[in-house]
């Protein structure tokens, strides 16, 4: 790994850990200060991921419910980038206040840039998750998947304190590591010197806008055939009046639009959006391959080991999701003249 990398971990361990706690003990206020003031801005969102880590943790221990940390999950990669912007950008906040000088009070705009773009992410994401009812608490917020995993658990006799375990280690511990750790291509566009813009960060840009509107389709084509599904199953509407999305409902999942192309869409365009974050990295540090492109990384392999386990569940309620399995890609989008099924959806009847 880069000598930048390296650099990196000594900056959270000298200056995050032992600087303010062993040799600054004076006070609460000054530990404060020296980890998100003085020290490097990476050690000060390190710490924040700490702290989310543990709020995610007691939490579910003591609530039962496993999701506090998806409902951090597009909220703390915005506070990460605007805290390094903000870091990078020490006078702009003045300026801001005394209403003048703020464009010369910009040292870092590819910062703000990085900041900006995932600000706009966390607004739709936090929308698209709060009108499924993620926020909500209850017996029915939990992640399904971690119902299905503890009563899997509960049959077979294992005993709680083994998912405790997997709670902290995976749940609450990874994923907050692994949520820092892709944002931290903004870290990087924020704290090297800017000496201007150039053809990447255009490039990083128009990917990005591109992939969020892919996602944002995505997901509200999944919105409304939940949406759809549920008012059938409650005898809202018919399925006659569900449409277009009648065979879909029928066989109770979705296979039209651009579920078409790519089982989960959506994944894909999230995976996409935070590789573009990391051309903006690779913009502002001159490195084709550098180390805050490992938080993109492990998000890949995090969709390629839950997408499994997700259909897993899936295919057991929905006996043909399997046929749907072998027509369709399960992450990657195919060119648009490539289809594996047609555009209404009918993948059994017609293409057996």
């Amino acid at each position: 790994m880069s000598s930048a990398f390296w650099s990196t971990v000594s900056a959270i361990l000298h200056n995050g850990i032992t600087n303010p706690i062993v040799t600054r003990p004076a006070s609460i206020l000054s530990v404060l200060r020296d980890v998100f003031v003085r020290a490097d801005p990476i050690v000060g969102s390190a710490w924040m991921a700490i702290a989310s880590a543990t709020h995610a943790f007691v939490m579910s221990e003591l609530t039962g419910d496993h999701s506090y940390i998806d409902r951090l999950w597009s909220v703390a990669p915005a506070v990460y980038g605007v805290y390094h912007a903000l870091r990078a950008n020490p006078r702009l906040i003045g300026a801001l206040f005394a209403g003048k000088g703020v464009s010369e009070a910009v040292d870092s705009p590819r910062g703000l840039l990085a900041a900006a773009l995932i600000v706009l992410w966390a607004i739709r994401l936090t929308y698209n998750f709060a009108r499924k009812g993620g926020y909500s608490t209850g017996p029915h917020s939990e992640d399904y998947r971690w119902v299905w995993l503890k009563q899997k658990m509960r049959e077979n006799k294992i005993p709680p304190a083994l998912f405790s375990v997997f709670n902290f280690s995976f749940i609450a511990g990874y994923q907050s590591a692994l949520i820092w750790g892709f944002s931290l291509p903004s870290y990087v566009a924020a704290t090297e010197p800017f000496s201007g813009w150039n053809s990447l960060d255009l490039i990083a840009t128009g990917a990005f806008f591109a992939s969020l509107t892919l996602e944002t389709v995505a997901d509200n084509q999944q919105w409304e055939f939940y949406e759809t599904r549920r008012k059938v199953r409650e005898g809202k509407i018919s399925a006659k009046e569900a449409g277009e999305a009648a065979d879909d409902v029928q066989r109770g999942f979705l296979s039209r639009g651009l579920f078409a192309y790519s089982r989960h869409p959506n994944f894909f365009a999230e995976q996409c959006i935070w590789w573009s974050m990391y051309l903006l990295s690779v913009s502002a540090s001159g490195e084709k391959l550098n180390w805050s492109g490992t938080g993109a990384f492990l998000l890949t392999l995090l969709f390629q080991g839950t997408a499994p386990f997700t259909e897993y569940l899936t295919s057991s309620k929905y006996p043909e999701y399997k046929t749907y399995q072998k027509r369709v890609p399960r992450i990657q989008m195919p060119l648009p003249w490539n289809a594996p099924i047609t555009a209404e959806g009918k993948f059994l009847s017609e293409r057996n």
